[in-house]
């Protein structure tokens, strides 16, 4: 080992936290708004702010420039606000790297809010909303046109929008991720509120930005509804659930005085008029029982679809509606909610749209459906006079025939991807077994198959514990010659794979393979908490992983001697191939698995 090696591994401390920056939508917005800025741009490794560069801790700064970007049109200096932030001990300090979001964002507003024109709203305590992606406050402020930024698991983004229909975000991600499911339109896409709810994308807090003038969502007053008398101002349409017949509609004309004496919730309240007792929607933002105030349904059921099954459809049950249209259709690629013509070419399940229905919910047989597809839900809520309300639902549907790998879990792309390039098989026909452990066996054998399974040049080998008709003989043989193991007495290929010698394999196997392995910073790792648990023999080989993005920590930790899973096997192998290919890849979902 080099004296530079030894003496880093000497300095081993635990140390900082890592903070990432991304996304939003607006609905109106009186600027045109700016495209997102990507921190993993090579040029970005070059500007050092307190020992750390924007390249890999730069994700704060560029989910603030980000959400003003798209908020006013104008483009603020990333390398201007990184200085400014490190001189106020908000960004790279000496002890730690990344952004500190107190110190920061609740100080942008006096340092850059009337040359950029907006304003920052960071909550009654000043320390931002530490909240999630169900918040209404952030739901109304983003559908109003305003942005915010937003903190997930080690990282920040920009949400720039949200739609209610869809119950969709709009992220900017400056450090695209398919873990986080960032990684459509590299970091510019659209994500569910299940999936800004879930592991690497869990939104646990958010600091909201608006436009100079522009209030924020969490100054609107929201009506506080008491039993009492309302001037009805529109037509409205109430559902008679006093008599036998629970679907008969009464209608209530413009002018009558509606009283109501009971409140359900802050939306609906149970009213009574003349004779007649039934539901009536009440407005929230108005001081009268309004006469378009009607909504859509809810689309309840699942937002994914186990693969091989069939799926039930099902929504909520509108007070006031006159019944329900619907429609199902599986989709030939993946969800496009701005595209009008996404539905072209598309497989419809069912279509009731020619009568009403009362029924609320659709179960599909699983005959019907194709593996590997989306299927888009539309449900529209049909009042008297006309009136109606679209709402729909995207599913995703499993590409994998693996029942213990869901299409929300954090290792599903990487799965998908090295299961479809035949690096990786399930343990059966259906199952995959993510959370089990990696054997030096398994591990050869997967090495091999990502080297393209390249034969052997002899079958010497120095180990006793290997048979000749061994069923991984071939690739440990290929490994052996390689330099990709070492060479011993005994092999062991029943023993556990940790993380930091899974970095080992693919270190040597990048080398084998005349990839560069340098090491650019091998101070890196010194910024984990557990970086005095990493073997000084391994230090470069981890230091070399973790700087190509093969390995990641999580919570600052990188837990070195952690056993290696199969999934993150399949992560390992579709970040070896993405720093292979200078970018993330993706798989064909129509290739024939090998193997």
């Amino acid at each position: 080992m080099s004296v530079l090696k030894r003496s880093v591994a000497l300095l081993i401390v635990a140390a900082m936290l890592v903070a990432f920056a991304v996304s939003t939508f607006v609905t109106a917005t009186a600027v045109e708004p700016l495209g997102h800025l990507v921190q993993w741009e090579t040029k970005w490794k070059s500007y050092y702010y307190g020992g750390r560069n924007l390249y890999n801790t730069g994700c704060g700064i560029f989910a603030l420039v980000n959400a003003v970007g798209y908020l006013t049109g104008k483009r603020m200096s990333i390398t201007g606000v990184a200085s400014w932030a490190h001189s106020i001990g908000a960004f790279n300090t000496p002890s730690a790297g990344g952004t500190y979001r107190t110190a920061l964002y609740p100080r942008v507003q006096a340092k850059y809010g009337a040359t950029y024109g907006f304003t920052v709203d960071c909550g009654s305590g000043n320390t931002g909303y530490w909240s999630t992606a169900a918040s209404s406050t952030l739901k109304k402020h983003l559908a109003n046109g305003g942005v915010a930024v937003g903190h997930v698991p080690g990282h920040f983004i920009a949400l720039v929008g949200y739609d209610y229909a869809t119950n969709k975000f709009h992220v900017y991600d400056s450090a695209p991720s398919s873990s986080r499911g960032t990684s459509t339109n590299y970091g510019d896409c659209w994500v569910t509120q299940s999936r800004l709810s879930t592991g690497k994308l869990d939104l646990d807090w958010f600091c909201l930005l608006s436009a100079t003038g522009t209030p924020a969502a969490s100054q609107t007053p929201a009506v506080v509804w008491q039993p009492g008398n309302y001037e009805l101002l529109g037509v409205k349409y109430l559902r008679d659930t006093a008599s036998s017949n629970s679907n008969t509609i009464i209608n209530i004309p413009k002018g009558e005085v509606m009283q109501v004496y009971e409140v359900v919730n802050s939306n609906f309240g149970r009213t009574q008029y003349g004779d007649y007792k039934g539901y009536i929607l009440l407005d929230e933002d108005t001081k009268y029982i309004g006469g378009y105030g009607h909504t859509g349904a809810t689309i309840t059921s699942s937002d994914t679809r186990l693969a091989n099954s069939g799926y039930t459809a099902t929504w909520s049950d509108v007070p006031g509606a006159a019944g329900y249209r619907f429609k199902i259709i599986e989709l030939n690629g993946t969800p496009d909610p701005n595209n009008y013509n996404e539905s072209e070419n598309a497989k419809v399940i069912r279509d009731i749209t020619t009568w009403m229905d009362q029924t609320v919910s659709y179960t599909i047989d699983p005959s019907l459906l194709t593996n590997g597809k989306y299927l888009k839900i539309a449900v529209q809520t049909c009042f008297p006079n006309d009136v109606n309300y679209w709402t729909t639902k995207y599913v995703a549907c499993s590409e994998l025939p693996f029942a213990d790998v869901s299409v929300d879990a954090w290792y599903y792309d990487e799965i998908l991807y090295s299961y479809k390039k035949g690096y990786i098989t399930g343990i059966t026909t259906d199952t995959f077994a993510p959370n089990d452990s990696a054997t030096k066996a398994q591990m050869v054998t997967f090495i091999h198959r990502l080297a393209g399974e390249p034969a052997p040049k002899s079958t010497v080998l120095p180990y006793t514990d290997v048979t000749a008709d061994a069923w991984y003989i071939k690739a440990l043989t290929w490994c052996y010659e390689n330099g990709i193991v070492d060479s011993a007495t005994l092999f062991n290929p029943a023993e556990i794979v940790t993380r930091e010698t899974a970095a080992v394999y693919f270190y040597r196997l990048a080398d084998c393979l005349g990839e560069d392995t340098t090491v650019n910073d091998f101070y890196g790792l010194l910024y984990f908490n557990d970086s005095d648990q990493i073997n000084e023999f391994y230090y470069e080989e981890l230091a070399w992983a973790v700087e190509k993005s093969l390995i990641q920590g999580y919570d600052n930790n990188l837990t070195p001697k952690n056993e290696l899973t199969r999934a993150q096997v399949a992560t390992l192998m579709y970040n070896f191939e993405s720093y292979i290919h200078a970018e993330p890849v993706t798989p064909d979902i129509n290739d024939t698995p090998v193997g």
